[in-house]
């Protein structure tokens, strides 16, 4: 696999979307680009071998690419290869690849504001850090699925924000901020916690 593939993959370019689709150790690839970006989101917080916290991250993201796979499924009448109708256009395996090949983006979680800035600061720059993250790669995947499945853009991004959103909603109406933490790699001192968590609860 070519670094320059995965590099312009990030950007949305087409030929680099059908190689990294068509390349046998996406996969595998995937999944290691996956560990570091939750390694980026975590690192701060989080001794890696010594806790499961980091495992979350993961899980959720194989949730949300089954996710989105499903609903892609149903609004489009079944995954096929536009220049072919009889055959599957992404395999489930690949599908769930190329969500977790937009992991880099999340290195831009590893920035160590809090070295840097005010406490307040500090976290309005992870929030700014979470908005960029989380609408790059909503982008960047539904170009992804427009480029593979031969659907306008509009669509393709109609069909990944959807489930996308609804997950978000659910989590939300579940662990209100908390989400955000997850998200971002955010983490409140003892006493705050106590108030976020009470406030999720209510």
């Amino acid at each position: 696999m070519k670094t320059r593939a995965l590099l312009l993959y990030q950007f949305g370019h087409a030929e680099s979307i059908r190689e990294l689709a068509g390349n046998k150790a996406t996969p595998l690839i995937g999944f290691l680009l996956l560990l570091t970006a939750t390694a980026a989101r975590e690192y701060d917080h989080t001794y890696i071998a010594g806790e499961g916290t980091f495992l979350l991250p993961i899980v959720v993201s194989f949730f949300a690419a089954t996710m989105v796979y499903a609903f892609v499924h149903v609004l489009n009448g079944g995954i096929r290869r536009p220049d072919d109708e009889s055959k599957p256009g992404v395999p489930f395996r690949t599908f769930v690849a190329l969500f977790w090949m937009t992991s880099p983006i999340a290195w831009l979680y590893a920035i160590p504001v809090e070295r840097f800035l005010s406490p307040i600061d500090a976290a309005r720059a992870n929030v700014t850090l979470l908005c960029i993250v989380a609408i790059w790669r909503v982008l960047l995947f539904s170009r992804v699925v427009s480029v593979l499945l031969g659907l306008s853009y509009p669509r393709a991004l109609v069909s990944v924000t959807w489930p996308c959103s609804g997950m978000m909603l659910v989590g939300l109406f579940f662990f209100w901020i908390s989400m955000v933490g997850v998200m971002g790699g955010m983490h409140h001192s003892s006493d705050e916690q106590v108030l976020v968590d009470a406030a999720s609860v209510a």
